[in-house]
């Protein structure tokens, strides 16, 4: 019977994201309990760092993946003035996708749109590469969202290849300058996640789920907190409305035009353009995530993931791993030491832990997948590969298959 250790899982997944060892994260307005910003913001009373900030929102999970905000706003805009997103390099960009800009006075129940990049987020135009071409964008914050110092700025993500999934980061700021107490615009759109519609991997075509996109609903938010025409519950029935049922959504200031054909375009005038490296150290990439990370890459990517990006055309990650499985096996456990050392030295108690519920770095099964003891604490479960489940013991466990042939 053929099985798979967690360390050759962990080895695995990274060879196959040798280009980037995770995702795509905001660092800049900072993220809730991201690790990766500098200045980190000091955390909210019982929370702690999320080393996972890179996976994609659980089909279950919360959407701004923590609902206690940062103390304080991490930065103040200006009503009219030029914003910028920025997003830490190396991650994987799944051959782009659709990504919204969007802001919340309610706190996280409605998010109303200021900017979008549809079809070839993260690149200048069509690709099927792993590897974020562009990690900046900047545009113009509309002038008439109204002033509050409780804003949500969102960043949300449908990726084009690869797994059906979800991404999102939320950062508190502050909203000033502006003599407008409301703000009409697109709401967000919410996909690949429970009660939501799927959209399906792109295949070559960029249009793929614009529908959604382009007929969303209305909503108007105030600086008051109020909120009309809809929340994140009511996007659960935005389905694509029919041409008798209403017209495409009406264009807010400073987003990409309705098609994703012209967001390559798009970029150019109104994002700032980064070229990565082509070969991303592992090491150095890996570095970036803790051991909650890994686990989640492991589990949820290195089957179906892998797979997509193949089918894709995405041969450069599997070929450099082929040469090199075990120097990045060796640097997986390097990195893995190092993440736990430096977790521990910001304060975080990564590491061996006497009278919690559990010694942090043990790992067990639970259900078809495992859990991974961070902060003396047991992690959500984490799946195993497509096809496998978990067996073995605390201390010595493993991805198999159910049956042998």
């Amino acid at each position: 019977m053929k099985s798979f250790s967690v360390a050759s899982i962990l080895a695995y997944s990274a060879a196959v994201a040798q280009l980037a060892s995770a995702h795509m994260a905001l660092t800049e307005p900072c993220p809730r309990y991201s690790p990766h910003c500098n200045p980190k913001p000091e955390l909210p009373a019982g929370a702690s760092f999320d080393y996972s900030i890179k996976n994609p929102i659980p089909p279950d999970g919360e959407l701004c993946k923590g609902t206690v905000p940062w103390p304080s706003p991490v930065a103040t805009w200006k009503a009219g003035q030029d914003v910028t997103y920025k997003f830490e390099s190396g991650g994987a960009a799944h051959g782009g996708g659709h990504c919204q800009f969007s802001l919340s006075y309610d706190g996280g129940k409605t998010f109303v749109v200021v900017h979008e990049v549809l079809g070839h987020c993260f690149f200048s135009g069509k690709s099927t590469g792993n590897t974020a071409q562009v990690t900046e964008y900047t545009f113009k914050l509309p002038a008439e969202v109204p002033n509050s110092d409780k804003v949500i700025a969102a960043w949300s993500w449908v990726n084009a290849i690869g797994n059906r999934e979800f991404y999102m980061n939320c950062a508190d700021i502050k909203i000033e300058g502006s003599s407008s107490s409301s703000y009409t615009g697109k709401q967000i759109v919410i996909a690949n996640h429970d009660g939501y519609p799927t959209i399906p991997e792109f295949g070559g075509n960029y249009d793929t789920g614009i529908e959604y996109y382009q007929n969303a609903k209305q909503v108007t938010v105030t600086g008051n907190g109020s909120s009309s025409g809809g929340g994140s519950d009511d996007a659960k029935s935005s389905a694509p409305a029919t041409p008798a049922e209403g017209a495409s959504a009406q264009s807010t200031v400073g987003a990409t035009e309705g098609s994703a054909t012209d967001s390559a375009e798009s970029n150019e005038e109104g994002g700032k353009e980064k070229q990565q490296s082509d070969a991303v150290d592992p090491a150095a990439s890996a570095g970036n995530e803790a051991g909650s990370e890994a686990g989640g890459e492991a589990g949820g990517e290195a089957g179906g993931e892998a797979a997509g990006n193949e089918a894709a055309g995405n041969e450069a990650a599997g070929n450099e791993a082929a040469d090199s499985s075990q120097s990045i096996q060796d640097s997986m456990t390097s990195v893995a030491e190092e993440a736990l050392s430096s977790a521990a030295q910001e304060g975080n108690g990564i590491g061996a832990q006497e009278g919690g519920e559990c010694t942090s770095g043990l790992m067990q099964c639970s259900g078809s997948g495992y859990q991974i003891c961070v902060n003396g604490k047991w992690s959500p479960e984490y799946a195993c590969g497509v096809g496998t489940t978990c067996k073995g013991t605390e201390g010595h466990i493993f991805c198999d298959f159910a049956s042998s042939d």
